[in-house]
């Protein structure tokens, strides 16, 4: 029920990205079928991928999922694997992209400044804030 709703809000976000048609992924033939990756573009913490994958394949998308949340990656390594119809990934890659982006950056950098706090006091407590939309996902962003 929850993933449902999270998925129906990444929709949202896809709509209000491309709000009338993707001329891009127009001119791909329908039912084009495609493997791609998602690698990583630098050193990082993983975080929302479980999200997303489950999202890629809810919308009918056979999913590899390579670094689990909370996983450190570096630079190359390819995060998730996606296999499915070209047209549709087309539509959805921006928002996906954007949304590990965030989501591993996040991630990336509390995990960084928590490492520095512990060096100076190793008993110190992490406590995660949400804000509005990303509010499930954003709890996978403190690991």
């Amino acid at each position: 029920m929850v993933e449902e709703l999270i998925y129906q809000r990444i929709l949202d976000w896809v709509a209000e990205d491309i709000p009338f048609w993707d001329v891009t992924a127009k001119l791909i033939p329908e039912g084009c079928k495609c493997r791609a990756v998602i690698v990583a573009k630098e050193d990082g913490v993983a975080a929302c991928v479980e999200e997303v994958a489950g999202f890629l394949r809810w919308v009918g998308f056979d999913v590899k999922l390579r670094v689990p949340s909370g996983s450190e990656f570096k630079k190359g390594d390819v995060l998730v694997e996606v296999e499915g119809e070209l047209r549709k990934l087309l539509q959805l890659e921006r928002v996906v992209l954007n949304l590990l982006s965030h989501a591993c950056g996040v991630a990336t950098v509390t995990r960084r400044a928590v490492e520095a706090v512990r060096r100076v006091n190793p008993k110190v407590k992490v406590a995660a804030t949400r804000t509005v939309s990303y509010t499930h996902l954003r709890a996978h962003e403190t690991v």
